[in-house]
């Protein structure tokens, strides 16, 4: 069985050794998987999934949740993907996560949702493969609304550790820098619903800086803006066998800036995401804020 059965542990072991005073739950994991396990899926890494990546600098490929590993991928790898999607680790997650769920919902919907979100069923554990290149940029972004717990497992070279391949994160300045970045990359202030809606009380959802930006000048002063009131103040570096976690907030901005990168790539890694199924009451919900009034995801 893969050492990353372990994971819950490890996650659970991170988040209380943070200090209560950062803007959200960022971490950082080293030695994750044993040494010799982690030697064979980086030589076994399925590079023939992630292709060529074009233009973007970089290309994904994802093993859902509920389908059969059928890729061309080693063995190794089937035994690491099938603990990892097992029952016992979903389930450790999702009970080392709960305290962080709870807090996405104003303080009278807890009780009510108490017993949906610490039911495992109403969860699942998305994986995929990632590849990027120098040159590749992915700007400040929270993650879709539906992602509790976002992990990055890094397989890099053995040996190797850079920051320009890692991931940044960013501390807002003031409260007031949440609400306005909330509003400003969600789209949320152009609706007359949310336009006075207490920060609290906004629904869970995705911003990226770059959002409703259609040429480069309106990206270049979405980010002065951004930066004005944002601070890059957690990096991880990209090195072996090591995460970067996170917790998914409204504020959870992070980004891959390798433009200044010179590493001979692809930077490769795996995505795990906890993922909080939606109710058919939910996907209504999301699909009448993203259709009718035209918030994100």
């Amino acid at each position: 069985m893969s050492s990353i059965r372990l994971l819950p542990n490890k996650v659970d072991f991170a988040l209380n050794g943070l200090e209560s005073r950062r803007p959200y739950p960022r971490f950082i994991l080293d030695g994750v998987l044993e040494n010799d396990e982690y030697s064979t899926l980086l030589d076994e890494f399925p590079d023939h999934l992630v292709g060529d990546p074009g233009n973007d600098g970089f290309t994904n490929y994802t093993i859902r949740p509920n389908s059969e590993v059928s890729e061309d991928i080693s063995e190794q790898w089937k035994a690491f993907i099938k603990t990892l999607r097992s029952d016992a680790v979903r389930r450790g997650l999702v009970d080392v996560c709960l305290p962080y769920t709870l807090l996405r919902y104003p303080a009278l919907w807890r009780w009510l949702l108490y017993f949906r979100l610490r039911n495992p069923n109403n969860y699942e554990i998305n994986v995929a493969f990632s590849a990027n290149y120098a040159g590749r940029y992915l700007p400040p972004h929270t993650d879709n609304s539906y992602k509790v717990l976002a992990l990055v497992l890094y397989f890099a070279p053995l040996g190797y550790f850079n920051v320009e391949e890692g991931t940044r994160f960013f501390s807002p300045r003031s409260k007031a820098a949440v609400r306005q970045a909330v509003r400003r990359f969600n789209r949320l202030a152009d609706s007359r619903i949310t336009r006075h809606t207490p920060l609290v009380l906004q629904p869970m959802t995705s911003a990226s800086i770059h959002s409703g930006a259609l040429i480069t000048e309106e990206e270049r002063a979405s980010e002065a803006w951004f930066r004005e009131r944002f601070d890059n103040d957690f990096n991880v570096e990209f090195s072996p066998n090591r995460i970067a976690g996170f917790i998914k907030t409204q504020n959870s901005f992070h980004a891959v800036d390798m433009r200044e990168s010179t590493y001979v790539g692809p930077r490769r890694s795996l995505l795990i995401n906890l993922n909080l199924k939606h109710s058919v009451a939910a996907r209504a919900w999301q699909s009448f804020r993203t259709r009718v009034l035209k918030l994100s995801s």
